[in-house]
């Protein structure tokens, strides 16, 4: 009997101790493990963009999830997100691989490697090396890449009501919303010219038209409409012209005094200055100011009396041989 119970406590004590290592072994952790990423596509990583990376694990316990960047990475540069503990590989679980998230247009997760075994306790990195104990250095930085949003179409540009001489009309459409909308934004540029100057943004979805007041009468311009994302990657539409009215609506070569010209009714082509003006009709024909009194010929000689050197006798020929301004027939 007491052989029997030897051999019992001795079982129990293999068992274990094969149990105990094994925690041991599967419990084991690594150092620290840093992944190295770039910015491959368009717009910019920030801390405020909720980058989320993975380290998944063929043991769903073993897995871990961190935040990147903590900076603002642009088109071209680089980062990297440090985990710590993950799982050394057991002979048979601790398998990672490492994915990415983000709110971009089609908001997938990226698997950027797998198949990855940490081998120790040390620390490690992950490139497209795959795991190493040195760090290979940013040439060899895993690709991540935020894809620009689809770009509007502008529609229409043309010189709006109540004033065409100094307004301006834009209209556009918009493709589907992208998830990682952030603004619409107007921009204006002289005929001609690339510089451009935003107008207006709008920060919410929907917005598709615009007027645009305090335009130069008789001038052209060009427009476009730019569709961000939150990582500022912008898509551009097509550019149009329009051009304001001139400033001459009734289309009778003189500019109204609205915008500094002297044509003193711009809705009557026969009312600017120079125009032959009728007396007495209440019209300033000739934008002088005032109304041509009527003409009056008292002793009907063909000679208005305004003018005539003799208004109460006769005489056309207006003879005055003193030349006194008073004509021979008053003499």
């Amino acid at each position: 009997m007491f052989r029997n119970r030897l051999q019992a406590l001795s079982s129990l004590s293999l068992l274990l101790a094969v149990a105990g290592g094994a925690t041991s072994a599967e419990a084991a952790t690594t150092g620290t493990v840093t992944v190295l990423f770039k910015n491959t596509g368009v717009g910019k990583f920030g801390p405020s963009d909720q980058v989320y990376v993975y380290a998944d694990a063929d043991f769903n316990s073993y897995d871990k999830t961190l935040y990147g960047p903590t900076t603002t990475v642009g088109p071209g540069q680089t980062f990297t997100v440090q985990f710590s503990g993950l799982y050394v590989w057991s002979g048979f679980q601790g398998i990672y691989r490492f994915e990415v998230r983000y709110p971009d247009t089609t908001s997938t997760t990226a698997t950027v490697i797998s198949g990855l075994k940490f081998t120790g306790t040390g620390n490690w990195y992950v490139s497209s090396l795959g795991v190493t104990s040195y760090n290979p250095g940013a040439a060899y930085s895993l690709p991540i890449a935020n894809q620009a949003p689809p770009a509007p179409t502008l529609t229409y540009c043309y010189a709006d009501y109540p004033d065409r001489t100094t307004m301006l009309y834009t209209a556009w459409s918009l493709p589907p919303r992208p998830t990682d909308f952030d603004r619409i934004v107007l921009e204006r540029a002289p005929a001609g010219s690339s510089t451009w100057t935003v107008i207006k943004t709008f920060a919410y979805w929907g917005a598709s038209y615009n007027s645009d007041p305090g335009r130069a009468p008789g001038s052209t311009y060009q427009y476009r409409v730019a569709l961000y994302d939150r990582y500022d990657a912008g898509s551009y539409s097509n550019v149009k012209q329009c051009t304001t009215q001139t400033g001459d609506s009734d289309q009778d070569g003189y500019v109204s005094t609205n915008y500094g010209g002297d044509d003193c009714n711009d809705n009557d082509a026969s009312i600017h200055p120079g125009a032959t003006e009728t007396p007495e009709d209440g019209i300033d024909q000739d934008c002088d100011g005032s109304d041509l009194p009527a003409v009056v010929d008292s002793d009907g000689d063909g000679i208005a009396d305004n003018v005539d050197n003799c208004p109460a006798v006769p005489n056309a020929d207006q003879a005055d041989t003193d030349q006194d301004g008073v004509g021979d027939a008053c003499a």
